[in-house]
């Protein structure tokens, strides 16, 4: 049972711990953009790295495999500060009270 009474600390409750996405497109279309914007970039990365390893040839020497992997941990790094990353889910009283002032904006 609920320790939570008044129907008012209930809504107060409700708008603080309740989260609601605020990706763009529609809620349901989501759960495949997301997978598929993370696919995209995990695409990119192998792409990049496989143009790096296409210029080694078969005969590989220490330091040109050591030059190599810093030059792909480079692209990496390049490659993970552009990478998809999903925000985080906003409180409910935040993206109602953002709401009503677009509302009260456009009228």
């Amino acid at each position: 049972m609920s320790k939570i009474k008044s129907p008012q600390d209930k809504k107060v409750k409700s708008l603080a711990l309740d989260r609601r996405s605020v990706f763009d497109g529609s809620n349901k279309g989501n759960r495949k953009t997301v997978p598929a914007a993370k696919a995209r970039g995990h695409r990119e990365e192998r792409r990049s790295i496989s143009q790096i390893l296409s210029g080694a040839d078969s005969t590989v020497t220490t330091e040109f495999a050591e030059a190599v992997e810093s030059e792909l941990r480079q692209a990496s790094k390049k490659k993970d500060l552009r990478r998809f990353k999903k925000t985080s889910d906003q409180p409910l009283g935040t993206v109602v009270a953002n709401k009503s002032a677009r509302a009260k904006s456009d009228a």
